[in-house]
């Protein structure tokens, strides 16, 4: 089988699950729009933390408060993203009882196979409600063409840096610790911290939102490209880092699932 063929069967397994999750999902619809409803309050919560910030003082220095929307509204995007596309738990809890093993023997790419399986659909509900706030927040904002296509590459490309990060972080965790219980709970605090201009957490902060938790290749440096807070050298470079970073997370990704051993007995 050709890599290029290779490629294909397994993008063609992937839609067709999704296809089928989806369905499962919205046929019980008066369930699939509570559970988005719910995903959405993280979203209605930003909008009004940041409406209030912005109402008792100046708010953040060098950013507008429809500027701070946006990238909230991003952030939540890039969350919904990853939750679409990997629960940590429930992978590592499947490592670990040996049902991931099925994965294992499929014909297809052990990658593609995992994030069509443990994602979860409810957190459409997040991807709707941050675009709902991104689109409110942008028509209150002046940019130029040029802006929105860079914006545009460099978050796909950070967004792939995200989902691949967590998914090897999630897999390191099993390997290392045959947990994942504190994933989500850093996910979630990295996705409330990077709703607001990281430069307020400092070098610390930033750095730890950057490699450890990389949400910011999905939320404040897009929001710096959209905005034009950075020149064209700045944006070059968030565009090449991805381009060989996600690389090597997938085969750091492979090398370290060629350690599993199924944890069922």
């Amino acid at each position: 089988m050709s890599y290029r063929s290779g490629m294909r069967g397994a993008l063609n397994m992937y839609l067709l699950s999704q296809k089928y999750k989806l369905k499962s999902f919205f046929i019980y619809r008066t369930q699939a729009v509570g559970w988005l409803i719910v995903e959405s309050l993280s979203t209605v919560g930003a909008f009004i933390s940041i409406s209030i910030i912005y109402g008792v003082s100046g708010g953040f220095a060098g950013w507008t408060y429809f500027q701070v929307l946006a990238l909230a509204a991003i952030t939540q995007i890039s969350g919904g993203i990853v939750g679409y596309t990997l629960t940590p738990n429930r992978l590592v809890t499947d490592m670990r009882n040996g049902k991931f093993d099925q994965l294992m023997l499929k014909p297809y790419d052990i990658i593609s196979s995992t994030i069509a399986r443990y994602g979860d659909v409810t957190t459409l509900g997040t991807i709707f409600s941050g675009l709902l706030l991104l689109v409110y927040a942008l028509l209150h904002i002046n940019l130029s063409f040029g802006a929105f296509l860079a914006f545009l590459l460099v978050y796909v490309l950070g967004t792939f840096v995200l989902v691949f990060g967590m998914l090897a972080l999630s897999v390191l965790s099993y390997v290392v610790l045959k947990s994942s219980g504190f994933l989500r709970w850093s996910l979630n605090i990295g996705q409330d911290a990077a709703q607001y201009p990281m430069y307020i957490y400092g070098v610390l902060g930033m750095t730890i939102l950057s490699t450890i938790i990389p949400i910011a290749f999905a939320s404040f440096f897009p929001s710096l490209t959209l905005f034009g807070k950075i020149g064209y050298a700045y944006v070059g470079i968030l565009i090449l880092v991805p381009v060989i970073v996600v690389p090597v997370l997938y085969y750091a990704i492979i090398r370290m699932l060629r350690r599993y051993e199924s944890g069922g007995g």
